[in-house]
């Protein structure tokens, strides 16, 4: 397959002696599904029903993946309703030995009676509800013979992940009307409608109000900012420039990037590195504004630091207007240095709206808890016996 074979020096970090993590065995198994339209099965909306066993296509996961943490959030919902579940890891494998990956697996802290397995061709039967997480993983998931129903995970819009090429292609032909989508947001959903012509029900992104919480501080002070520079969708170079001259113009602002351990400390901020849930609260409910940059889907961030009372900046772009839906803690700015230095500098001496969007926040995500959030699932699982 002519268009996936620049992909082979992609995943460096990934050990290589498992099987299907020879590049040329992953082509060709994936090659018999690539851009595949046929509607095999309905796309209607699932009944689901807790006899039924699901299975969890993901890919190769680490300790602390964001995106792994919310799939085994929604494992664990579903666990609670009755559902048996396994989750299988689809190549390129993070470790070559599944003894490797199940104790990262345990780092999770999921049910003891769900298993982790490593995907093998023709083992499974049908009958089974697929979950396909990601788009290298909704390839296998169509290799699975007859299954009950085809669902779709989407937590962002993949393609946008690359330069438009192969990998692009690759991410964008996995969305097929076969599947029924679950997405995370509202933007998500749309554009799965409009775009690939998909059926399925949207999840805005929650938080846990165990973990995240006002607290009560004589006086708030500060900028926080959530760099990732592996990820660039989450704009850090821009966010560390706007830091930058935030400085310049506001020398007694004192601000704290986090989420990124290779961005050291400077003149500018501090860096907190990859910060525990507890330094983060400690963090969000000391600050009196935060900043957090999103040019695909919203991440889990924005809802963590309303939660705290943390006011939010991010981008002024169609997602995230239709993702905040008018949340009033959340001032969204173009992505433009001079204007974002200048309407950030306008709310920090402005403390009457300031204090009016830090009395929002909290109020804003009252009904964002993950337990609100995965309520919308129930709306798929059906009472009655198969």
């Amino acid at each position: 397959m002519k268009i996936l074979k620049r992909l082979a020096n992609k995943y460096t970090n990934f050990e290589s002696d498992a099987k299907y993590n020879n590049w040329a065995e992953i082509y060709t198994y994936i090659n018999k599904y690539f851009g595949n339209h046929e509607k095999k099965i309905s796309n209607t909306t699932p009944a689901l029903n807790n006899q039924d066993e699901i299975l969890w296509l993901v890919p190769g996961f680490s300790a602390g993946s964001g995106g792994h943490t919310t799939i085994f959030r929604v494992v664990k919902y579903l666990h609670q309703k009755g559902f048996k579940q396994r989750i299988i890891v689809v190549p390129p494998y993070k470790f070559a030995s599944l003894a490797r990956q199940k104790a990262t697996f345990q780092s999770y802290n999921l049910p003891v009676e769900i298993d982790l397995e490593y995907f093998e061709e023709s083992k499974y039967e049908s009958g089974k509800v697929i979950i396909a997480t990601s788009y290298l993983s909704s390839y296998f998931a169509k290799s699975i013979p007859s299954p009950k129903y085809l669902l779709y995970f989407v937590q962002d819009y993949e393609p946008y992940f690359f330069p438009r090429g192969d990998e692009y292609t690759l991410a964008e032909k996995s969305y097929t009307n076969e599947f029924f989508y679950i997405a995370m947001s509202p933007w998500l959903g749309k554009v799965l409608k409009e775009n690939h012509n998909m059926n399925g029900i949207e999840i805005p992104l929650g938080y846990s109000p165990n973990e995240y919480y006002l607290e009560t501080r004589e006086k708030r002070s500060g900028l926080c900012f959530y760099s990732r520079a592996s990820t660039p969708r989450r704009g850090t170079e821009l966010g560390l420039a706007v830091l930058r001259e935030l400085k310049k113009e506001v020398p007694e602002l004192n601000m704290t990037i986090f989420g990124d351990d290779s961005i050291s400390s400077t003149s500018s901020y501090n860096s907190l590195g990859l910060a525990t849930t507890d330094q983060l609260r400690e963090l969000y409910n000391d600050c009196e504004l935060g900043m957090t940059f999103s040019f695909t889907n919203y991440s889990l961030t924005p809802q963590e630091m309303n939660a705290c009372g943390l006011p939010v900046i991010d981008i002024d772009w169609e997602g995230n207007i239709l993702n905040y839906q008018n949340r009033r803690a959340v001032k969204l700015i173009p992505a433009q240095i001079p204007v974002l230095v200048n309407q950030i500098k306008e709310l920090l001496h402005d403390k009457k709206i300031l204090s009016g969007m830090q009395e929002s926040a909290v109020r804003d995500v009252k009904t964002l808890s993950w337990e609100d959030c995965l309520a919308s699932l129930d709306a798929l699982i059906s009472s009655k016996p198969n």
